[in-house]
């Protein structure tokens, strides 16, 4: 099922800062809470979901908050995706992690844009760049 958030009051030149961090972090939060159900549910079926890092996914940009079973079906997800799966399998696991998301200029539309890493108890751990971000492609292909 595909859902259509309408946000209009964020994310714009004329939002304040202060509205988009908490915007996003509510987004973030949700798709984390909708892939603990994914990873619970699959696992009451008797089944598993590969760890993030062995599933064979990597980074790609995409304009879309994919939950786990899409991303795998995909093969790749960017920052929002793949931190929220990351986090998502750590909270199951009983770990506190968060995600935290730092601004960036985008360099080729001059928009100020996020990337979305996790912070651990040991400090931040970026799942994009693992799976294959350069500082380069996280701003490619705006349109996937």
């Amino acid at each position: 099922m595909l859902i259509t958030y309408s946000i209009s009051f964020a994310f714009n030149a004329d939002s304040h800062p202060l509205v988009n961090a908490r915007v996003l972090t509510i987004l973030l939060e949700n798709l984390i809470a909708v892939d603990r159900v994914y990873l619970r549910s699959t696992k009451e079926a008797g089944h598993s979901v590969p760890a993030l890092y062995r599933a064979g996914v990597v980074y790609g940009r995409t304009r879309t908050w994919d939950a786990i079973p899409d991303v795998k079906a995909k093969e790749f997800g960017d920052c929002k995706s793949l931190s929220a799966w990351y986090c998502a399998e750590e909270r199951e696991a009983g770990r506190f992690v968060k995600p935290v998301f730092r601004w960036i200029q985008n360099p080729y539309t001059k928009v100020r844009d996020f990337h979305i890493l996790v912070q651990t108890p040991k400090g931040f751990e970026d799942p994009s760049k693992i799976l294959g971000m350069t500082d380069h492609n996280q701003f490619l292909d705006p349109q996937r």
